[in-house]
């Protein structure tokens, strides 16, 4: 049996997807995370080993049918990024197709708008992403909110909500819905 593997490979889930050549989807599985910029390069591989190894065993296939592999991901922010990323999927052993690697924004953006328009993202981290006519590529957002701000993401809300209920046990604001 020939098929691919889809991955969304997000800030809280591994998403992985086997499926036939013709779209059918044989088999799916959610892992632990694999955010190039908060694991090491070894912990990084076998996560994704085994995020990968997971789906295969779900969909009682091997490494040798893979034709493709497509990667949308976190973390991908820079071409040194894509190139880190790229590098780690080709050193996994057993695999001998080709595999790509994206911003999981600008994947989800194709999906959704076959490359055209912009799409927003707003999960555990928050991007906007889009293409206009003339095929320019722009994004505003998606970084670590560690580093620069993610404002709309599911962490910057609790974040501001932990803040504010945080003032309001000190007695620094007053009564509110929250």
């Amino acid at each position: 049996m020939e098929y691919v593997l889809g991955i969304d490979s997000g800030g809280t889930n591994y998403r992985v997807a086997a499926a036939h050549l013709d779209g059918g989807i044989i088999a799916s599985t959610i892992g632990k995370p694999a955010n190039p910029h908060y694991l090491d390069q070894e912990t990084l591989k076998a996560r994704i080993s085994q995020n990968i190894e997971d789906c295969l065993k779900v969909a009682g296939a091997s490494k040798e049918e893979i034709r493709y592999i497509v990667c949308g991901t976190t973390g991908i922010d820079s071409e040194e990024d894509a190139c880190y990323v790229q590098s780690c999927y080709a050193s996994l052993p057993g695999f001998c197709c080709p595999i790509k690697v994206i911003n999981d924004a600008e994947l989800a953006h194709y999906t959704v708008t076959e490359g055209k328009g912009v799409l927003l993202i707003s999960g555990t981290g928050s991007i906007a992403f889009g293409v206009n006519r003339e095929g320019r590529k722009a994004r505003a957002g998606g970084w670590p909110l560690s580093i620069l701000g993610d404002e709309g993401s599911g962490l910057w809300v609790t974040k501001r909500a932990l803040r504010h209920f945080g003032r309001w046990l000190d007695g620094a604001v007053e009564d509110t819905p929250l």
